[in-house]
């Protein structure tokens, strides 16, 4: 009889070790490079808000909720790209529930207020 291979998920997974694992989920299904080079570099911004070493447990949907507040106060970005953030952390936290790394919970986006780009002009 073949024992199966279980992987021992530790209760004291970091955020940032999470990220790597998640890092390398994303290699493993063949994405592309350049997707997984946004991930890297949005998640320097994300730990500015949410520290590397908070243990996985820790994060819940106020997480998400104080990430965005932080975002809107202490960085002078616009709409689009505090969503595109938060897209990718939506992500990175919807792959720790799948993985039973965090309880499951609705993430829901922000609105964008986008300014209407003109297209044509008189004259």
């Amino acid at each position: 009889m073949r024992k199966k291979l279980s992987m021992n998920k530790s209760n004291t997974m970091t955020f940032a070790m999470g990220f790597e694992e998640y890092i390398d989920n994303c290699k493993v299904r063949n994405l592309r490079s350049a997707t997984i080079k946004r991930y890297k570099e949005s998640i320097n911004t994300i730990y500015k808000f949410i520290d590397s070493s908070t243990p996985l447990e820790e994060l819940a949907k106020d997480t998400l909720d104080k990430f965005v507040i932080n975002c809107k106060e202490n960085l002078k970005i616009n709409d689009v790209i505090l969503h595109t953030y938060l897209r990718e952390l939506k992500t990175l936290m919807y792959y720790f529930m799948r993985c039973d790394y965090i309880p499951t919970f609705k993430i829901q986006l922000t609105k964008v207020n986008k300014k209407p780009v003109e297209t044509y002009t008189d004259g």
